[in-house]
């Protein structure tokens, strides 16, 4: 029931029927099946087949939680790093995305390396962000990949090594993911870590645009016209 209702939450081959999965995951959870919790969940953050609702959100992956899904587990704990229907408390949200990482879930090590590189709860530490994430990166989460880049490219918690951070920033544009597309793009044009290459820069800034990255919308309208 979980993986008809994922197929209906997205659409696999017709239109997205996001009400008709809400019931097969309702379905399945009452069979015990965990991560159809977390799903419930999910539809409830973000107002899928039913009124988005963050308290039920949060019930809902709390129950998955303590279950062990620790993808819930992570969630939780950006309900309460963003203060979604509940107050801001980074120091929650470190415990539960502390939880995730240590379990080995690529989101909570992706999360938990955000608040060491913001210092959000914790002591700056560019070399805690890095180590996290690349362990999230280790199990290919694109986030993760572009923000390694990232460090190598500023030179925080590492050397500055640009051929290093296109590298990472490749990795993660090859799953579509917006800001790695864009950097792609940047490190093509400004010959950072690779030979200068307009056309491919272009290109990469075409492809974050179609995911919807906004600086290379501009810069493509702004090429294009």
């Amino acid at each position: 029931l979980y993986n008809l209702g994922y197929l209906y939450a997205e659409g696999a081959g017709s239109a997205r029927e996001p009400v008709r999965a809400l019931e097969l995951y309702r379905k399945a959870a009452e069979r015990g099946d965990v991560p159809a919790l977390r799903a419930i969940g999910w539809h409830y953050q973000t107002g899928q087949g039913v009124a988005r609702d963050y308290a039920q959100a949060k019930d809902w992956y709390e129950k998955a939680a303590a279950q062990g899904d620790l993808d819930a587990e992570a969630l939780v704990g950006q309900l309460f790093q963003q203060g979604l229907g509940l107050p801001r408390n980074i120091d929650a949200a470190r415990q539960h995305y502390d939880k995730a990482a240590v379990g080995g879930n690529p989101a909570g090590e992706l999360f938990l390396g955000w608040l060491y590189q913001q210092g959000l709860g914790v002591a700056q530490d560019y070399r805690a962000a890095l180590t996290w994430y690349q362990k999230s990166a280790e199990q290919g989460n694109a986030t993760a990949l572009n923000n390694v880049g990232y460090l190598y490219d500023e030179g925080l918690g590492v050397a500055r090594d640009y051929q290093q951070a296109f590298a990472w920033y490749l990795k993660a544009a090859e799953q579509d993911e917006p800001t790695a597309l864009f950097n792609v793009g940047y490190m093509y044009e400004e010959a950072r870590g690779v030979a200068r290459n307009l056309d491919e820069a272009f290109r990469y800034y075409q492809r974050a645009a179609e995911q919807g990255h906004q600086e290379a919308r501009r810069i493509v309208g702004q090429t294009v016209r």
